[in-house]
């Protein structure tokens, strides 16, 4: 997060450096400062390879060696000189899929649940959104002004939401820092309550 972690290659352009001396680093610093209470993380508890952590450190700071570079490049799928891959093989049960892309994160997660679904013999759930103001529903107008907002004003969200008992899944927004429902944050669905009306 920009605000706890340095920026990716340019350790000296967060907020709370004062290095930083470019005219919007000054404007950015001066309303950084108005905050009377800030925490600056300095040690990241999600990752406990140390050799993936020091590769981090150093991806952060645009500092990777061509020994960083090469165990990225075994990670990835599609070189020839990597062993082949055994899709059949019980870890990719668990794997987690690296990708730029959210078109294929989505289709990994969709296969995923269903695999998850049927494996365990849960029921897949499939959620419509529900949009309100206030705790009421939106009028005609309101939904024609939603459906006809840009992606990036939608902050990106789809259309249904599937979910399942035993899934695990990741918060990607801050919803409740008090609550540790902060971005990152993961877990596994223990329990789905049906809404009234359901």
């Amino acid at each position: 997060d920009f605000h706890q972690f340095p920026p990716v290659g340019n350790g000296t352009g967060a907020l709370y450096m004062e290095l930083c001396k470019n005219r919007f680093a000054v404007q950015g610093r001066d309303i950084y400062q108005s905050f009377n209470k800030a925490v600056i993380l300095t040690k990241q508890m999600r990752v406990r390879d140390k050799r993936w952590m020091a590769l981090l450190n150093r991806l952060r700071t645009g500092s990777c060696d061509e020994d960083d570079i090469e165990e990225l490049h075994n990670l990835r799928l599609d070189l020839g000189r990597n062993p082949p891959t055994d899709f059949t093989d019980p870890g990719w049960a668990t794997a987690t899929l690296i990708t730029p892309r959210n078109a294929a994160r989505k289709m990994w997660n969709a296969a995923a649940l269903r695999r998850h679904c049927h494996l365990r013999g849960t029921r897949l759930y499939s959620c419509p959104p529900e949009d309100t103001i206030g705790g009421e529903a939106l009028s005609p107008a309101q939904r024609m002004m939603v459906a006809r907002k840009k992606v990036k004003e939608t902050g990106n969200l789809p259309h249904r939401v599937e979910l399942a008992v035993g899934m695990k899944a990741m918060v990607v927004l801050n919803i409740a820092t008090e609550a540790d429902l902060a971005n990152g944050t993961r877990g596994t669905i223990t329990k789905i309550v049906l809404d009234d009306r359901e």
